[in-house]
């Protein structure tokens, strides 16, 4: 299934955009040279990148191909690309000319920090600026090919599993924009509150975002098929990148350990945020938890596209009256191999924020249970919480309804 977007936004089709530079990038004039010279430095995609978009990264970080494409608009002062010139010089002296000759501000530009940090999000502003030089190349008769592309139709999914990798690659989307929602109301906060308290509101939102677009990016690249047997193979391919990125998917314990104690701050901090871009009291929490939700949402997808999957390969056997192949097969256990991982995924998401709401459970008893009979160290003498809920204690021919504590070490009876 070819991959389209209906999404204009920036977070749109990363993996679309970053195509569309490299296939532009080919037809720019002395390009290539640059492009393959160094190809047997460029190492496998340890990073979750997929290796064409990994290579561009690497490339664009040794400087000399970004002032290549400045100094093909002939500026005044061309940029010196000697050998003798360090990467991190040439990046440095391509973005003080981006900003002097061509009048790029920050929004279109990336620093120096970011074109080496191993984040995705600097990956995406480096896309950027490859955007502005390519249409103002484009402008100037330098680059012949088509840039932008022309839109491409809307994609139809004809099948139920083309359904559900459609639906996946949309609400992916369409969560990577509200992460960057996120990102942006962060930045917007700074003159209002501390940096400190950005931090215990928002947690590790940048390390989320960083991961998120790279599993788009590659949730993209893996359902992009332009032939039947690459069609047949989109549900085994998800399955593996899945497994492989099962341990990436630990970003999400720290964030949702943190989730009840930002959606508190959300709530204290309302009045002095009632004036900016997001409404504080009910619209903040609700995208807060977004990744909760999401993460729970993949199993279910994986679910459907297991059954959806193999529904149509058994109707394709049955047409042609042959047993399932080998093939097959394997799809289908690279399938369930990716549903498992992102079970246990999800599973130790919830763990996660359970035993974090359990702790501020016991935080708040401790201010509210007036004697604890002998109990000074909660911690030490009773260990982790592990359940609460109301119960009835009987006694004789009485019964009362009590608050019931299972802890590790001992169980816990409150009166009202």
């Amino acid at each position: 299934m070819p991959v389209s977007s209906s999404s204009s936004s920036s977070a749109g089709s990363i993996y679309l955009r970053c195509r569309s530079v490299l296939d532009a990038l080919a037809a720019v004039p002395g390009f290539n040279a640059y492009y393959h010279a160094d190809d047997k430095d460029i190492h496998s995609d340890d990073d979750y990148i997929p290796r064409p978009f990994y290579r561009l990264w690497q490339l664009c970080r040794k400087g000399r191909v970004l002032c290549h494409l400045f100094n093909l608009l002939k500026p005044v002062h061309a940029i010196d690309i000697a050998p003798n010139n360090k990467p991190k010089a040439l990046v440095y002296r391509f973005i003080i000319a981006c900003r002097k000759h061509l009048q790029m501000n920050e929004d279109n530009l990336f620093t120096v920090s970011e074109m080496y940090l191993d984040d995705t999000n600097g990956f995406v502003k480096v896309i950027n600026t490859l955007e502005k030089i390519l249409v103002l190349l484009k402008q100037r008769d330098i680059l012949t090919a088509d840039y932008p592309p022309p839109e491409q139709p809307q994609i139809i999914p004809q099948t139920l599993s083309e359904k559900v990798i459609f639906e996946l690659l949309e609400t992916e989307r369409k969560y990577v924009q509200d992460l960057e929602t996120l990102q942006r109301y962060a930045h917007e906060i700074r003159s209002i509150i501390s940096l400190d308290m950005i931090h215990h509101m928002f947690g590790n939102l940048n390390a989320l975002m960083d991961f998120q677009l790279r599993f788009l990016l590659f949730a993209e690249y893996n359902a992009d098929a332009s032939t039947a047997e690459e069609q047949r193979n989109i549900g085994s391919r998800f399955g593996r990148f899945i497994v492989q990125l099962e341990d990436a998917f630990s970003v999400y314990e720290p964030y949702c350990a943190n989730l009840q104690h930002g959606l508190d701050m959300a709530v204290q901090l309302a009045p002095q945020l009632s004036n900016t871009s997001i409404e504080p009291t009910y619209e903040l929490p609700s995208y807060l938890i977004k990744p909760v939700q999401r993460v729970c949402k993949y199993p279910l997808l994986l679910q459907q596209l297991i059954v959806y999957t193999t529904a149509e390969e058994k109707d394709e056997d049955a047409d042609v009256e042959q047993k399932p192949k080998p093939s097959a097969e394997c799809r289908h256990q690279d399938l369930l191999a990716g549903m498992e991982a992102i079970q246990r995924v999800a599973s130790k998401v919830n763990e996660t924020r359970r035993t974090q709401e359990n702790k501020q459970w016991v935080m708040e008893l401790q201010e509210r249970v007036a004697d604890w009979r002998g109990i000074t160290d909660v911690d030490r003498q009773c260990g982790p919480l592990l359940l609460h809920d109301r119960a009835f204690a009987h006694q004789a021919e009485a019964s009362k309804e009590v608050s019931a504590h299972l802890f590790e070490k001992t169980i816990l009876l409150c009166n009202e």
